[in-house]
């Protein structure tokens, strides 16, 4: 059984062998962030442009609808083929940082050597599958909500309304609970990136089963760094973000120790974070 207090002191340790390249790696990771983000704001610019110029002529209109409508698709992409493989590359440097000095380069891990396109499509079936999961029951409890206000406008008018508005937010509790239970798979992306796609999934279900909502606790415990880092603008939030990184790899390794005890899984399939090794040249000649 582990511990949220053994988790972070392990991490300060690791983390005071390369807290400065650790701190580069997460900021770099987090301008390109604040960069393909910058996307969104652009849509919503063009949306309430759109909304404030009702009076324009209704081509312009449509015009303004297929800017926006194209800006989302093109962050969406963005965010599959760009970010996730970044995601996985940061962590694999913070994985292997445990172990020895990495590099910086290794925050592109996910765009070499063969592993690019695994690691969107699995990242995207992730991703896909916590969407279902969100929406399978809150789609049709907001539908009923939107049918209930329409026939009876007097609903919304009273407590009964908001009562029911606050139950089909509870109905996005699976998809919240799927997104905890698939943790584990850019962790497992990071280490191995050549598995077949749904053992991604059976590995990351039997590491997470049980650890949930620890894992969830977990994430709440760093709320009060996060709170004091926006008290500076924000920018105290960047110096936080390695100590999260490295204790959330303090947990994805008891969590791989628990899948060898378990016999779930073994060093041929998560072969650990080894330095690389050096290139063969043949033995030199007497």
């Amino acid at each position: 059984m582990w511990t949220r207090a053994e988790l972070k002191t392990n991490a300060k340790a690791a983390l005071s062998r390369f807290y400065w390249m650790a701190f580069a790696v997460c900021l770099v990771y987090q301008a390109i962030a604040g960069f393909i983000g910058s996307g969104s704001y652009l849509i919503n610019l063009t949306v309430n442009f759109g909304e404030t110029g009702a009076n324009l002529p209704p081509a312009v209109l449509m015009g303004i609808l297929i800017a926006a409508i194209a800006l989302a698709v093109v962050s969406l992409a963005v965010s599959f083929l760009v970010m996730n493989p970044l995601a996985v590359g940061m962590l694999r440097y913070f994985m292997e940082s445990r172990n020895f000095k990495s590099d910086f380069s290794t925050l592109f891990y996910g765009f070499t050597g063969g592993r690019y396109w695994k690691v969107v499509k699995v990242m995207a079936v992730m991703t896909l599958k916590v969407l279902l999961w969100t929406m399978m029951l809150f789609l049709p409890g907001v539908i009923l909500l939107a049918f209930l206000a329409v026939s009876n406008p007097i609903l919304v008018y009273n407590g009964s309304f908001f009562f029911l508005l606050f139950l089909s937010m509870l109905l996005m509790i699976p998809g919240f609970v799927k997104s905890y239970e698939y943790f584990m798979i850019p962790y497992l992306l990071a280490e191995n990136p050549h598995l077949e796609t749904r053992r991604y999934f059976q590995l990351t279900k039997a590491m997470t089963d049980g650890e949930k909502m620890n894992i969830f606790v977990l994430g709440l415990s760093f709320i009060g760094w996060e709170l004091l880092g926006l008290l500076l603008c924000g920018i105290g939030t960047l110096f936080v973000i390695p100590y999260q990184m490295a204790t959330f790899a303090e947990l994805y390794a008891l969590m791989r120790a628990k899948a060898f005890a378990m016999g779930f899984s073994g060093p041929d399939e998560l072969p650990d974070f080894n330095p690389p090794v050096p290139p063969f040249y043949g033995q030199t000649s007497m």
